[in-house]
């Protein structure tokens, strides 16, 4: 940018500057997280985006930090929010803000308080029951029982979650 007095001499030194072409958020990587916050979230466009260095997310409200990541054009940082459905939007220059087209969800924070029974044979495949609260809202739920993901997870209600237990090696 260039500005020029009344007789047309350069007042500044020229700055950069570009436009580009508005961007088409289309989804985020997980759409729910914990009203917690604290970990990344992945916002996907249709098309390339142009990279700038000032990158923000804003949930609702709440502005947070977000960066650029590969193959996924956008991270954002999830801020502590209050459970709800929200927009969530990128500004890709600091200012003008850009909604993606899914919505993003705040759950309440789940706690886990005990599982029953509290010791399996090592042969494991049997049931175990998680209890808590706020479980009903973690409908992805998978159990990591000695850092094996368990795929076969039940959120039976609001305070309870049940995992086949895998084989376990002494």
């Amino acid at each position: 940018v260039l500005v020029l007095r009344a007789d047309a001499s350069p007042m500044f030194d020229v700055q950069p500057f570009v436009f580009y072409e508005s961007p088409d958020f289309v989804s985020v990587e997980p759409v729910s997280m914990s009203e917690l916050g604290g970990a990344s979230v992945f916002v996907a466009s249709s098309a390339p985006i142009t990279l700038f260095s000032d990158v923000l997310c804003r949930f609702g409200e709440t502005t947070s930090t977000g960066r650029y990541v590969s193959p996924t054009p956008v991270a954002c940082v999830v801020p502590v929010h209050m459970p709800g459905s929200l927009t969530l939007s990128i500004a890709l220059n600091g200012r003008q803000f850009f909604p993606v087209a899914q919505k993003f969800l705040f759950t309440p924070h789940a706690t886990i308080s005990g599982v029953e029974p509290n010791a399996l044979p090592t042969g494991g495949n049997a049931r175990i029951v998680l209890h808590g609260t706020a479980l009903a809202s973690t409908d992805s739920a998978k159990c990591v029982i000695d850092g094996i993901v368990v795929h076969d997870t039940v959120v039976l209600n609001a305070t309870s979650v049940s995992c086949l237990a895998p084989p376990h090696a002494e």
